[in-house]
């Protein structure tokens, strides 16, 4: 019925230069899932963290675009750049299927499931996010 895995907590308890600015974009989190504030300091070093990530992997998304672009022109559709281009997208998108399960394990139970609910349109529908779908129901 539910949603949740529940293992242990990878996020230390203390945030670690957690910014005004991702407390802020944050603070829908705290409300709409009635977090504690140990919940929502775990959230926002999540968060925190995964801002790095995220910019070395649009870096490398951006370049691999910038060259099947390029590759095309030349070379037409069928480039071997488009091989590199799609692991670079598979690779975002296991990024942010892995940092989604983090955030919803920093969470109560409740506000897992009401999270990952919210968040589930925003995945691709693919064999991987099948797999998390079914990973993160418990079994009655």
């Amino acid at each position: 019925m539910g949603t949740v895995w529940w293992v242990q907590k990878e996020v230390p308890s203390q945030p670690s230069a957690v910014t005004p600015e991702t407390r802020a974009s944050l603070a829908w989190m705290r409300s709409a899932r009635a977090l504690s504030e140990e919940e929502f300091a775990r959230e926002c070093a999540l968060h925190e963290g995964q801002r790095a990530e995220c910019a070395r992997l649009c870096a490398q998304l951006q370049e691999a675009r910038e060259r099947l672009r390029l590759a095309q022109q030349t070379h037409g559709p069928g480039a071997a750049t488009t091989q590199t281009h799609e692991l670079h997208v598979k690779s975002c998108e296991q990024t942010v299927l892995l940092h989604l399960k983090k955030v919803a394990t920093a969470m109560n139970p409740q506000a897992a499931q009401a999270y990952v609910r919210q968040m589930l349109p925003h995945l691709p529908a693919d064999h991987e996010t099948l797999q998390f779908i079914t990973s993160t129901r418990r079994q009655p």
